[in-house]
C-alpha cells in the first residue's frame, strides 16, 4: 500500500488478518523515519546492501528494524537511487528561486500569505506589511538529503530488499492502471516527483483534449441523433481492425453500420475489405 495508508489502524488490522505489510513510509508525516533517512544519507559510508534493479542502474539500500505501530515490529527500508537524486534536487531548487524571485518582486504581504513560503524562508511582516525574510537553510539542506530517496516499511522478515522494491513499484503500475480505466483523460491530478514529469504530463493532457474535442465537434450532430456518447464512438473506432499496405490502410472485416456511419464522418481511409481473410 501506499503512504496514505501508513496510520495504525490500517496497520494494526493487516496484522491482525495474518497479511505481511509492504507500505510507503511518508517522511513528510512521520518525522522518525526523515531523521533516519537524513542520518543515513549524511553519513555517506552506513550503506549496508546493494538491491540491483530494473535498467541494471544501482539503487543503494539500508534495512533496519523498525516499528511500524504500537506492538507492530517490522523493518524499515531506506533506498536511495543517485538519477532520480539529480532531477529532484534541480527540480527543489528551481521550486525554491521560484519562491525566492516572487518574494523579491513584492513590495508588502500579508500574514496569511507569508505563511505559503514558511517551508523554505523565515519572514517578518511588519504592521504596514512590509517584510523582510532568510532562507531556512538547515530546512532546505534536509530536503536536499531526502531527494532521490524512497522509504518502505514492511512486517516480513523473508523478502528480500530486491523484490520489496519490486512489489511496491508495480503497484504503482497496477494503480495507474486501474485509473486508466476508469477516466478518459488522466486529468484528474498532477502528482510527479519533478518538473520535467509535469511538463510532459501536462503536454499528453494537452494532445488528448485536442483529440477529444475535435472527435466531439465532429460527431456532436451523430451522437445527438442516435443518442449515443463520445465514449461509445471512441469504443466503435477501437474495434476497427484494419493493417497497413503502402499508403492504403486495409480492412481485416467488414465494417458494422456505426462504424461506417462515424468513419465516413470523421473521413477516415479504411474502404477497403482484405477478401483474402
Amino acid at each position: 500500500m501506499d503512504g496514505g495508508f501508513a496510520e495504525d489502524f490500517a496497520i494494526n488490522y493487516s496484522q491482525f488478518e495474518g497479511y505481511d505489510l509492504i507500505v510507503g513510509a511518508p517522511v513528510n508525516r512521520m518525522s522518525e523515519v526523515k531523521n533516519r533517512l537524513i542520518a543515513w544519507r549524511k553519513s555517506n559510508t552506513d550503506h549496508l546492501s546493494m538491491a540491483q534493479y530494473r535498467f541494471d542502474s544501482s539503487i543503494k539500500c539500508k534495512d533496519e528494524e523498525f516499528e511500524l505501530a504500537p506492538n507492530v515490529n517490522g523493518r524499515l527500508l531506506l533506498y536511495f537511487n543517485a538519477d532520480k537524486y539529480t532531477l529532484q534536487c534541480t527540480s527543489l531548487q528551481m521550486d525554491i528561486e521560484r519562491q525566492k524571485t516572487i518574494l523579491e518582486e513584492l513590495k508588502k504581504i500579508s500574514p496569511c500569505d507569508a505563511k505559503k513560503f514558511n517551508h523554505y524562508f523565515d519572514i517578518t511582516v511588519n504592521e504596514d506589511r512590509s517584510f523582510s525574510y532568510k532562507i531556512k537553510t538547515d530546512a532546505i539542506s534536509d530536503d536536499l538529503h531526502v531527494c532521490g530517496s524512497l522509504a518502505i516499511m514492511t512486517t516480513s522478515q523473508k523478502l528480500s530488499v530486491e523484490t520489496i522494491l519490486r512489489c511496491y513499484c508495480n503497484k504503482d503500475v497496477v494503480e495507474k492502471r486501474f485509473r486508466d480505466l476508469k477516466n478518459e483523460i488522466m486529468g484528474e491530478r498532477v502528482i510527479v516527483h519533478s518538473t520535467e514529469a509535469c511538463k510532459g504530463k501536462l503536454f499528453v493532457l494537452f494532445i488528448s483534449l485536442i483529440l477529444r474535442t475535435t472527435l466531439s465537434i465532429k460527431l456532436r450532430d451523430w451522437i445527438r441523433k442516435n443518442r449515443y456518447s463520445l465514449i461509445g464512438c471512441i469504443y466503435q473506432l477501437k474495434n476497427i481492425q484494419c493493417r497497413k499496405m503502402g499508403q492504403n490502410w486495409i480492412l481485416s472485416k467488414a465494417l458494422t453500420k456505426k462504424q461506417k456511419e462515424i468513419s465516413e464522418i470523421l473521413k477516415l481511409p479504411v474502404h477497403s475489405l482484405d477478401v483474402r481473410k
